[in-house]
Formats: C-alpha cells, sequence, structure tokens
C-alpha cells in the first residue's frame, strides 16, 4: 500500500517537474530578450514579397505587421543605433511600398536615428521606397531599371465559354470594370482610360515624394524616369544616389 503510494505520488511529481520545465522553455523562448550588442545596426531584408497581413498559420510570410513592430522596437532599443535597407526588387503592391516608407519617416523622426538604404537591384517603385533613407547606396553592376509604372488586366471570358459557363453581373455605368475579368475578352475603353489614370496619379505621386525626400527638383526626378535605363553614375549626379560601392 505504502510503496503504491511512494510510486503515485513520484509519478505526479515527475509530472509536474515535466511541465514546470516545458512552461519555462516556453516562458524563455518568447520573452527572453535576443542578445544584440550595443552599436548595432537593424538589418531589414526587403527582396521578397511583403504581404499586408498574415494569410495563414502555415505559411509564415513577413507582413507589414511584423515590419511596424520591429521598427517600433528599434526606435526605443538604446542597441540599435539605425536602420539598414536591403532592397532587392521588393515584391507588394504599392501600397506597401508606401507604409514601408512611412514607417521609415517615422523611425527617423522618433529615434533621430540614421537610415541606410542599400539598392541591389530594382525598378522606380524600390528607388521610391530608398529615398526615405537618409542614404542611398548602389553597386557596381547593379540593375536599377527606373522606367515607368506599369499594370495589366486579365480576361477569362473566352475560357468561361469553352466551359459553358455565362456570367451575369448587375452593371451600371461603363467604368465599373470589376466584372469586365468575366464579361469581356479586352479592356474597354472606359477600363484602358481608368487604368491609365490610376497608374499615372501613382507615377506622378512617387516622383514627388522622391523629390522631396532627396532634396531635389520633382522635373529633375521625372526628366531621370524618362530617360531611364540609364548609368548608375547618371543616378549619382543627378542626386538619387549617394555613392556606388
Amino acid at each position: 500500500m505504502k510503496r503504491g503510494l511512494l510510486i503515485t505520488l513520484l509519478v505526479i511529481a515527475v509530472f509536474f517537474i515535466f511541465i514546470f520545465l516545458i512552461g519555462g522553455f516556453l516562458y524563455f523562448q518568447f520573452n527572453s530578450e535576443p542578445a544584440v550588442p550595443n552599436q548595432s545596426f537593424l538589418a531589414i531584408d526587403l527582396n521578397q514579397h511583403i504581404a499586408e497581413h498574415e494569410t495563414s498559420p502555415l505559411e509564415k510570410k513577413l507582413t507589414l505587421a511584423d515590419l511596424w513592430l520591429n521598427i517600433r522596437r528599434a526606435e526605443i532599443d538604446h542597441r540599435i543605433q539605425g536602420l539598414l535597407l536591403n532592397i532587392d526588387n521588393l515584391s507588394g503592391n504599392s501600397a506597401v511600398f508606401e507604409e514601408i516608407g512611412n514607417l521609415v519617416s517615422h523611425f527617423k523622426k522618433t529615434s533621430q536615428k540614421p537610415v541606410m538604404a542599400f539598392l541591389v537591384n530594382g525598378d522606380l517603385r524600390d528607388l521610391y521606397l530608398a529615398s526615405f533613407a537618409d542614404k542611398v547606396y548602389t553597386f557596381k553592376g547593379s540593375d536599377l531599371l527606373i522606367s515607368g509604372l506599369a499594370g495589366q488586366a486579365t480576361f477569362i471570358k473566352k475560357t468561361l465559354d469553352l466551359l459553358g459557363i455565362e456570367s451575369e453581373f448587375f452593371h451600371v455605368g461603363a467604368y465599373k470594370t470589376a466584372p469586365n475579368m468575366y464579361t469581356h475578352t479586352e479592356m474597354t475603353k472606359e477600363h484602358r482610360e481608368s487604368f491609365s489614370q490610376f497608374f499615372g496619379d501613382l507615377h506622378k505621386t512617387m516622383v514627388a515624394q522622391m523629390a522631396i525626400n532627396r532634396n531635389i527638383p520633382e522635373q529633375s526626378v521625372e526628366d531621370i524616369v524618362q530617360d531611364s535605363p540609364i548609368s548608375n553614375e547618371s543616378y549619382l549626379e543627378a542626386g538619387l544616389l549617394d555613392g556606388i560601392c
């Protein structure tokens, strides 16, 4: 009887010790600070697709929420002396680029810490994002194709016809083009006009912001974009870069 009781108590003790060890391990995993030496820079790799939000817990992606959390923490972390942005054909919609630019601007204003951007390869949107940094560098042999913006529309009506599927939509107004993907085989005049207007406005907004960020005339930025692709030395002379490494 006594032996059975001792075995039971021993099993219970081992169980609670096991739970305690697992709990302690998880606590330190989620709450302990990483070992970061003083005078460090937070390096952010912007060479991937940045999602606006987490789409699946099974597929971990870098999101705007992740960037917001890490950049805001770096603002108040005394060990972090600044940001290093590694920009290499960042993928994401234009709102993502604007949001990251706003995060960088907030970091500079709030922390008074420097931000340096390194452009490996990229287009207009990448250079636009880099312009929010204090210093912008590229590398010899890098590919900077600072051309204009473009987009494309997909039409699947012919595919639906082959499958015997007919689309029906309530459609009001020529510029309400959301159903066109299913009901047309190409852009209407109004569809193309709205597309052109959207990308034209976006282009102007980016050029204007780059001019402000780099403290150069807006027309100078527009001229560079229209002349591209050009050499990296020309971007440097125009004031869009601070150095070629």
